[in-house]
């Protein structure tokens, strides 16, 4: 008999590489987790996994098992959250990932505000980038995940993925207090590609919304920082008098930071939750979708 623990186990030792790594992600000791896959493998009667050096990995007959039965258990958790409750708030644990800013300034609010809501309903949260994000959410490691397209620059989201529009984000250039442009109403690309700018690495969306905004130049401003955490760029704009885009949703305190909207074009990100379809229309589904719209400054 195939033993759904065993194959969530030895699922999580392929994704985290550790017996370690994979307990931690489990929530059990690593003890536990190495019993359930040996466990698995009696009950096979085949081996599993394999030492290779200091490294546990898995065998074909592993793969197979990870690849096939993990499909079979997210399409059982699917049915089993699809069952009605009578009207009763939804329980279970729902896994959901965010890129850094909506994971501050909307998840932990939407989960917060849940413990009253829906206190048997545990929201398991996890910071990863919009294109893993995707791929976690298909491969079923994930149940949601917030996203995020600029306008004219959507990420794109698999046909087989159900995508639900959660607000619009604003974004404001972040300038020093001091600065010559801080007493502005707003600025244009024109005001601001001589700039020194600190701005996300090259194949980020916002690197490439960054350029869009000034394609109607024809050219992007010379001088620049890449840094990836909006934390760092605001230490840069207090410290060396740059000037960065800063996204409204998770932003933090500033202090000696003036920020002003932007025209021509107006830099507004489209925040969306992407879900797997098994799960639509669930207690889990309505519930969270509807604390994220919540929680969110639109």
């Amino acid at each position: 008999m195939i033993d759904p623990a065993g194959v969530r186990a030895l699922a999580a030792l392929a994704d985290h590489g550790t017996v370690a790594a994979a307990a931690t992600a489990l929530g059990f000791t690593p003890s536990a987790v190495s019993q359930q896959i040996k466990r698995l493998e009696a009950n096979i009667g085949e081996p599993l996994t394999e030492q290779v050096g200091r490294v546990l990995r898995l065998t074909p007959a592993g793969h197979t098992l990870v690849r096939e039965g993990s499909e079979l258990i997210t399409r059982w958790a699917d049915l089993e959250a699809r069952l009605p409750r009578a009207d009763q708030p939804p329980s279970g644990t729902i896994t959901l990932g965010a890129f850094a800013t909506a994971l501050r300034g909307l998840c932990i609010p939407a989960v917060t505000a849940l413990r009253d809501r829906a206190p048997e309903l545990a929201v398991r949260l996890s910071e990863i980038e919009v294109g893993p994000g995707i791929d976690a959410v298909r491969s079923g490691r994930l149940d949601a995940c917030v996203v995020h397209g600029w306008h004219g620059l959507a990420a794109p989201i698999p046909a087989d993925l159900l995508t639900e529009d959660i607000g619009v984000d604003h974004t404001d250039i972040a300038l020093r207090d001091d600065h010559e442009l801080a007493d502005r109403d707003h600025l244009t690309p024109t005001d601001l590609i001589d700039l020194t700018w600190t701005i996300q690495p090259p194949g980020t969306i916002c690197h490439r919304w960054f350029q869009h905004m000034f394609a109607a130049l024809g050219r992007v401003p010379a001088h620049y920082w890449e840094v990836g955490e909006y934390e760092n760029q605001l230490e840069l704009v207090r410290r060396l008098n740059v000037v960065a885009l800063i996204p409204r949703l998770g932003r933090p305190a500033c202090s000696g930071i003036r920020f002003v909207p932007v025209k021509d074009p107006e830099p507004l990100r489209d925040i969306a939750v992407i879900w797997r379809r098994g799960l639509q229309g669930t207690q889990q589904h309505q519930f969270l979708t509807r604390a994220l719209r919540d929680a969110g400054p639109w």
